[in-house]
């Protein structure tokens, strides 16, 4: 069973600051914001983000999908770490599901 309230602990300040909201052995919940390029996901890990504020841009294969305040990306396991190249002002939250 998941723990209850807790309080955001930065785990990175570079190259964007995240802060770990949450984390037990189902999911982990962490915040994300700052205007800098910076990777998401993990490989073996599915990963939903979710835009909070801000725009911004994920990379993958090539191909180029966008990011604005209410959107949620869903990456699969088998897709691993992504590249968010540009963000404006962006803030989002990043769900990550341990195998």
């Amino acid at each position: 069973m998941c723990g209850g309230l807790v309080s955001p602990t930065i785990e990175a300040t570079a190259p964007v600051e995240r802060e770990r909201l949450f984390h037990c052995k189902y999911f982990w919940l962490s915040r994300l914001h700052g205007d800098l390029p910076f990777t998401v996901g993990a490989p073996g890990v599915p990963t939903v983000l979710v835009c909070i504020e801000g725009t911004g841009r994920l990379d993958h294969g090539g191909a180029a999908y966008a990011a604005a305040k209410g959107d949620v990306l869903l990456l699969p396991a088998a897709l691993g770490a992504c590249m968010f190249p540009a963000a404006r002002r962006g803030q989002g939250a990043g769900i990550g599901i341990p195998a």
